[in-house]
């Protein structure tokens, strides 16, 4: 999405990324940059600062402390001192007028580091999921586990017949498995 109140910006903007694949949304302002991305999601925003109303700052700030729109990494391009832009919770800094091969290079890279944050924000919670999945089986192994009695089959062999050893066996390397697992996710030794 490009946010600039200056039509022709905007236009010259969406000019430079369309014929590389891009879909580009337009807004013309803060307040409309704010409701289209909490409708749209945008894979990105580039945004001017000095704009009528909510300004640059002013939006990204909204979004930035917006749950479901926290995540969108944004590229400021405007005209204003860069020191000042150093201020602005953005992915990267642009000052007007930019040139195309170095805003097509700026926005790939914000998309390609937005995509890296989100699969290793998919990775983590898969890994999560899984430690959950495997803590669950382990409580249920564990429990079928103490229900063979006192002397364990590693005790008294002779105490058991052969398919209640096989089980005890198969049983004891699920567990050995799955801790292995788990250590693996968790990062722990086992």
């Amino acid at each position: 999405m490009i946010v600039d109140d200056d039509l022709a910006a905007r236009e010259f903007l969406a000019a430079y990324l369309e014929p590389e694949g891009y879909a580009v949304v337009l807004a013309s302002s803060g307040t409309e940059a704010i409701e289209t991305a909490q409708r749209l999601l945008p894979d990105l925003i580039v945004t001017d600062v000095l704009m009528p109303g909510t300004g640059g700052l002013q939006t990204l700030f909204v979004l930035k402390n917006t749950s479901e729109t926290s995540h969108i990494p944004a590229i400021v391009v405007s005209g204003v001192n860069p020191r000042i832009l150093g201020l602005m919770p953005a992915a990267a800094y642009l000052v007007k007028p930019v040139e195309k091969q170095n805003f097509v290079q700026t926005v790939s890279k914000g998309l390609e580091a937005a995509a890296d944050l989100v699969a290793d924000s998919r990775e983590d919670a898969m890994a999560t999921v899984r430690e959950v999945e495997i803590e669950k089986e382990l409580e249920k192994l564990y429990q079928q586990l103490e229900e063979f009695s006192d002397p364990t089959p590693a005790e008294q062999p002779n105490e058991y017949e052969v398919e209640e050893l096989e089980a005890w066996e198969n049983l004891r390397e699920r567990i050995r498995t799955l801790e292995n697992e788990l250590a693996t996710i968790t990062g722990q030794q086992s």
